[in-house]
């Protein structure tokens, strides 16, 4: 019962991943991010240590195909899992097994792979990788989160005859040179999607000055009078 898009940026470099669930604080499995190496994502009937045994091959610079591959030779419930890996080469590579709850299913593009299970249908994963592909022209973040409320607008999870909300859901990406990483997450909520959008807005504001704090402190103002002058208080 969950629906992610991971992605490459294809004009910064940086690994990237939108993730939204009726399971709760999902947040807490998307530890499968390297800013060198690559981004990996297991989920339906989650095991834990495939994000970790995934980044290892990547850091090996083996393909995303192999890396999915392995990942489904080692694992003898590889049926119940979706397994999306995207290589320090921009390969992407996705396995959805037979086991998720349907519909389960994914789709593979330039750099990205949408996936999800438990969905109203596959119109949820057209939807997402739809929008990501059209917003071409958004920052990263941006388009990875128009992808995730777009999936979540054509249906979402559930069934035909049983909807199920979004009550958790997450927002990553790796740092690079000009940018620190992102890492937002939102745990419980009854409009986890919405919650995700309404954190990241806010926080983004303050990017700018927590990079320019930890790069030379004696320029820094204070947090409260950086947020006087900016109209955050």
């Amino acid at each position: 019962m969950t629906y992610s898009i991971l992605a490459k940026c294809p004009k910064t470099g940086r690994y990237g991943m939108a993730i939204a669930t009726y399971s709760v604080a999902v947040g807490q499995w998307c530890d499968g991010l390297d800013q060198y190496a690559g981004i990996t994502m297991s989920q339906a009937f989650v095991r834990q240590t495939n994000n970790r045994l995934a980044l290892h091959l990547l850091k090996l610079e083996h393909s995303a195909r192999f890396v999915t591959d392995a990942l489904v030779r080692d694992d003898e419930f590889s049926a119940y899992r979706q397994i999306g890996t995207i290589s320090s080469s921009g390969e992407a590579s996705c396995h959805t097994g037979s086991g998720p709850r349907a519909w389960a299913g994914h789709r593979i593009g330039e750099r990205y792979v949408a996936m999800g299970n438990v969905l109203i249908g596959e119109q949820v994963v057209d939807a997402i990788a739809s929008a990501y592909e059209r917003s071409q022209s958004e920052p990263f973040e941006q388009r990875l989160l128009l992808a995730l409320e777009v999936g979540r607008d054509a249906g979402g999870q559930g069934t035909p005859s049983h909807f199920l909300a979004e009550r958790s859901s997450a927002l990553l990406v790796t740092r690079s040179d000009q940018v620190e990483a992102v890492n937002i997450r939102v745990d419980l909520h009854d409009k986890a999607v919405d919650e995700l959008r309404r954190v990241f807005t806010f926080c983004n504001r303050y990017a700018d000055y927590y990079r320019s704090r930890g790069i030379y402190p004696p320029n820094a103002p204070g947090q409260e009078v950086f947020e006087r002058e900016n109209g955050l208080i």
